[in-house]
């Protein structure tokens, strides 16, 4: 019985996980498409890896940064590691490029 209990816990925290990192990677492909000039393929595949490279704060900074929403990256950035910081002001120089190689043809 106990088994039972931790598999349906188990798996409602799964989906809860995937749930968020879904909705995040479809945040981040919609202010990606919204504010560049990349296409569907290529913000998809920038989303998805945000969300497996980044921090949970360096999704969300990414996010508010493709979105111009410069109340929520300041904030951001008074809080959060220079690491993580780094890593999401320069994620939008390498993901593009990658997802391009990634997926050629695609724009």
């Amino acid at each position: 019985m106990k088994r039972v209990h931790l598999g349906i816990f188990a798996a409602i925290l799964m989906a809860a996980c995937g749930g968020s990192a879904s909705a995040d990677q479809a945040e981040i492909a919609a202010a990606c498409e919204d504010t560049t000039n990349m296409g569907e393929e290529i913000c998809d595949c920038v989303a998805e890896k945000a969300v497996e490279d980044l921090s949970e704060d360096g999704v969300a900074f990414l996010t508010a940064m493709l979105q111009g929403d410069d109340e929520t990256t300041e904030e951001l950035r008074g809080q959060m590691p220079f690491d993580e910081l780094t890593a999401a002001g320069m994620f939008m120089v390498s993901a593009p490029a990658d997802c391009a190689a990634e997926n050629p043809g695609a724009n």
